[in-house]
C-alpha cells in the first residue's frame, strides 16, 4: 500500500491522539472519516482537512459503528484501514468508581473497540487492510493504579494479540500502539 492513497477511519477523533491522528492522515493525502460523539467539534475539523469526512457516533453503540463503517465505505468507495483512538478515563480508585462510571469505561474503550473492529473486518478484509488500536502502558505494565484503566487496557491488548491470529488469512495486519503519558 506504499504510495497509494489510503482510506481510513479514525475513532476517538475530535480531540486528543485520535485528532492528531486524522490530521496526519489527510495532511500525507489519505481519505479520512473521522468518528466521535462531539458532532459539532467533528463537522469543524473535517472542514479543515481536505479529504475528510465527519461520521458522528459513539463506538460504545453497535448502530453508530456500523453506520459509520458504512457511511465511510460509501463515501470513499471502500475502506482500508481502522484507527481505534476512542477512548475515556476514570482516575479513582474501585471502590469509589461509581458503577455508572465503570460501565460506560468498559463500554467505551472495550466494548468500543470489539464492536467498531467487527463493523469494519467485512470491509477490511475485502482486499487486506489495517486496524490499529491505541492502548495505554498500564495494559502491558501494571506499575500503580488506577485498577480500572489496567483492566480496560489489558483486555484490548488481549484483544489485538488474539485478533492478530484471527484475520491474518484475510491479509488484515492488527497493530497495537502502547502509549506512556501523552500531553
Amino acid at each position: 500500500m506504499a504510495g497509494a492513497v489510503m482510506r481510513a477511519l479514525v475513532t476517538g477523533a475530535s480531540s486528543g491522539i485520535g485528532e492528531t491522528v486524522a490530521r496526519r492522515l489527510a495532511a500525507e493525502g489519505h481519505q479520512v472519516a473521522l468518528m466521535a460523539r462531539r458532532e459539532e467539534k467533528l463537522c469543524a475539523i473535517a472542514a479543515e482537512l481536505e479529504g475528510a469526512i465527519a461520521v458522528a457516533g459513539d463506538v460504545a453503540e453497535v448502530d453508530d459503528c456500523e453506520a459509520a463503517v458504512q457511511r465511510a465505505s460509501e463515501h470513499f468507495g471502500g475502506l482500508d484501514a481502522l484507527v481505534n483512538a476512542a477512548g475515556t478515563w476514570v482516575e479513582q480508585p474501585l471502590v469509589e468508581v461509581r458503577y455508572e462510571q465503570m460501565r460506560s469505561f468498559v463500554d467505551t474503550d472495550v466494548s468500543g473497540a470489539l464492536q467498531i473492529t467487527r463493523a469494519a473486518l467485512p470491509e477490511l478484509m475485502k482486499e487486506g487492510g489495517r486496524i490499529v488500536h491505541i492502548n495505554g502502558l498500564q495494559g502491558l505494565i501494571r506499575v500503580r493504579p488506577p485498577v480500572l484503566y489496567a483492566a480496560v487496557e489489558s483486555a484490548v491488548r488481549g484483544f489485538c494479540e488474539s485478533l492478530r491470529w484471527e484475520v491474518a488469512p484475510h491479509s488484515v495486519h492488527v497493530t497495537l500502539v502502547t502509549l506512556g503519558s501523552v500531553a
